[in-house]
């Protein structure tokens, strides 16, 4: 991964902590922990038990965030093996190969990567926030 990557997914993770830390303090502090406003709706919504409800179900959402990112960030991008085998139903005449990766075959909806120097399945693996 370039310095660029790392850094854009290190701003990712930032700015979607930054989100959960904000929802955390503006919304469900103030409702659970400031005795002035027991009386006042905030936003419309009064203050109620299904307020722990939200405040879990939120954290939960920013957690499932947090934890997906990572995951795509460190996941496989779809390299093509370099021991695949052409298989038998592929007719030979629309036999694709790649011509930078040594004439290889490349299946369909793979494309040659000039960063990673490889081909990859379906070339999604670039996304700027991953």
């Amino acid at each position: 991964m370039n310095i660029g990557g790392i850094a854009l997914a290190i701003v990712t993770q930032l700015l979607v902590g930054f989100g959960c830390w904000a929802g955390n303090q503006l919304c469900i502090f103030f409702w659970f922990h400031e005795p002035h406003l027991e009386h006042r709706p905030i936003a419309g919504v009064p203050l109620s038990p299904y307020g722990l409800l939200l405040a879990l179900l939120f954290n939960f959402v920013c957690l499932m965030a947090v934890l997906s990112h990572l995951r795509a960030s460190v996941s496989d991008p779809g390299y093509i093996p370099d021991d695949i085998l052409v298989p038998d139903y592929v007719d030979t005449a629309q036999l694709n190969c790649c011509s930078k990766c040594e004439m290889r075959w490349k299946p369909m909806r793979a494309h040659h990567c000039s960063e990673c120097q490889r081909c990859i399945f379906k070339m999604d693996h670039h996304c700027p926030w991953i």
